[in-house]
């Protein structure tokens, strides 16, 4: 109702939409010719008073989206209740519930069974691997597996970025939050690399004094790590099994995978593993600068990008996929 109402005066369709940094860019000067987007927060929060996990609630917030009637609903995930009655709600009135893909999981490999099994009508992943992966993982399923890149990189010429020709000492480490005889591991690397002339930076997890202890002995930068990989500002980037590894790499630095063993299975059998070298399970991570940096291959690192996520023609448009 709201929605044909909102068409007729300005000519722009409503979309229920949930921003994130992954959804954000989908709102953009082209969009917002034909769409307007719609933060569902509001309704959730009016109809809390209804109880936090009450049927009287869903079907208050199921109400509201039937009297809004938007053309789709946009969100980053399907696994809480709210995106159940969603996608119950979009299949009940034949719209399209679309779930963009949000991270890199464990690179690239799916542990959570919330997020292996789809519970949308469209999932927008960041490239084949991905669209192989959910087709495996839901077969016969009437859900729809687009192509469609990271939206963050959509917004970027990528052949703008160039590789340092002459890279310095300067290494970023930005790890996950480690504990264990993996920060030990990491420890023992840092203190090598340091006595090979290397400035080592840490990029510590805001989250790592809390559940494990802070990496002491070393220097660190509180800067947001996207905008230290996007403008190049260390010769080096240590990461792990995050998707700090795919910013790293698009944004042309080089990378050096570091993903201690651990009894979780994924951090050593991933698909980083397929092609970058895990200094940390090498004996002795290196035997000098020469041999580290002989680990480091560009050509092994875009094969992996180009291989995780479609970088070449894409957009951050809506048309065809609401077409």
């Amino acid at each position: 109702m709201i929605n044909s109402i909102y068409k007729s005066i300005l000519g722009k369709d409503i979309i229920i939409f949930n921003p994130h940094r992954n959804s954000n860019p989908l709102v953009n000067e082209s969009t917002k010719q034909n769409y307007a987007f719609f933060n569902p927060l509001f309704i959730w929060k009016m109809s809390a008073m209804l109880g936090r996990n009450t049927k009287l609630r869903y079907r208050f917030v199921a109400a509201i989206l039937t009297f809004i009637n938007p053309i789709t609903i946009i969100d980053i995930n399907w696994t809480d209740r709210k995106h159940s009655l969603y996608f119950a709600w979009c299949k009940r009135n034949e719209k399209k519930f679309i779930v963009l893909q949000h991270g890199i999981y464990y690179a690239g490999m799916m542990s959570d069974i919330r997020e292996k099994y789809t519970n949308c009508t469209t999932h927008l992943v960041w490239g084949k691997h991905f669209k192989q992966l959910r087709e495996r993982d839901n077969p016969g399923k009437n859900c729809e597996f687009i192509i469609y890149g990271n939206p963050v990189y959509n917004q970027y010429d990528r052949n703008l970025f160039t590789y340092k020709k002459q890279p310095g000492n300067d290494i970023l480490v930005a790890i996950s939050v480690i504990g264990g005889k993996r920060l030990k591991t990491l420890i023992d690397f840092l203190d090598k690399l340091e006595m090979h002339g290397f400035n080592v930076t840490i990029k510590e997890h805001n989250l790592q004094s809390k559940k494990s202890k802070a990496i002491q002995g070393h220097n660190k930068i509180n800067e947001n790590l996207y905008n230290l990989v996007e403008e190049q500002r260390f010769d080096y980037i240590v990461t792990e099994v995050s998707s700090a590894m795919t910013d790293i790499i698009f944004f042309k630095n080089q990378a050096i995978y570091f993903s201690p063993e651990s009894t979780d299975h994924y951090h050593t059998h991933n698909v980083y593993e397929e092609y970058l070298v895990n200094i940390a399970t090498r004996k002795g991570f290196f035997t000098d600068r020469k041999d580290l940096l002989n680990q480091i291959s560009i050509e092994s690192q875009e094969n992996l990008l180009n291989y995780l996520i479609e970088t070449e023609g894409t957009s951050n448009t809506l048309n065809k996929i609401l077409d």
